[in-house]
């Protein structure tokens, strides 16, 4: 069982250890850190967690409204969680926590069967619907998007990749399109308005042993950034990588 939120806070100090009676912090200076957290059951091991990104600037909803957290188990599934309730009886002290909210699974995505998988993206939630793209360690890619009484899964896979999927980012700049790498050494670009299902761009050698991670630019979406398990680091100009056809 893992917690899903935090807060470092520190105990009041007690003024009858204070021997000169004044109100001076630096007396408090080797206090141990009190780590407080709130959790909730997660069943099977947990590869990877994200957390549904906010707009910039904007706060956390308010805590009658959810606020998610997708964590990919290694059981095949991908559980989708409301941690708002968490966050709050973090911040307010006496705060009960609505079990009923919290311990159960928003949503359950069950598509991948049971192969596990590690890769994992929301994409930005100010593009209307949230989504959130899975890859598994068979090489499929699922979108589940929200909609208006929960989530649901697009049944038909990304297949293009051959081996297992190790990452997956969301372009920074444009809403349809997403990256992803694979242990078949390949980085791919897909658009998920394709009806195919199939990448729109590769590099298809771009690494010499198992692709790892990816991290797009922020601020100049054609640099993509990606490691491997052969010890290289490389940058890509996106602007240079032929499209499919």
């Amino acid at each position: 069982m893992g917690s899903l939120a935090e807060k470092l806070t520190f105990p009041e100090g007690d003024d009858s250890d204070n021997d000169d009676g004044d109100d001076d912090d630096g007396d408090n200076l080797d206090e141990d850190a009190v780590l407080e957290y709130r959790s909730i059951p997660h069943f099977g091991g947990v590869n990877r967690v994200r957390a549904q990104p906010l707009p910039a600037g904007k706060p956390l909803p308010p805590p009658t409204e959810p606020y998610f957290v997708a964590s990919w188990a290694d059981t095949g599934k991908v559980h989708i969680w409301d941690v708002r309730p968490l966050i709050y009886a973090l911040e307010t002290p006496g705060a009960t926590i609505d079990k009923a909210r919290t311990d159960t699974a928003q949503y359950n995505v069950s598509i991948h069967g049971l192969a596990e998988g590690f890769a994992m993206d929301w994409a930005a939630s100010n593009t209307g619907a949230l989504r959130l793209l899975t890859g598994d360690v068979q090489s499929k890619i699922y979108l589940t998007t929200s909609t208006p009484t929960g989530f649901t899964v697009q049944w038909t896979a990304f297949t293009s990749h051959t081996s297992s999927v190790e990452d997956i980012q969301w372009s920074p700049s444009e809403a349809t399109v997403f990256a992803s790498c694979s242990a078949d050494q390949s980085v791919r670009m897909w658009d998920v308005r394709s009806k195919g299902r199939q990448n729109v761009a590769a590099i298809e050698r771009a690494h010499s042993s198992d692709v790892n991670v990816i991290s797009w630019n922020r601020s100049t979406a054609y640099l993509l950034l990606s490691g491997g398990d052969e010890g290289g680091i490389k940058v890509w100009d996106l602007r240079n990588v032929k499209k499919r056809g």
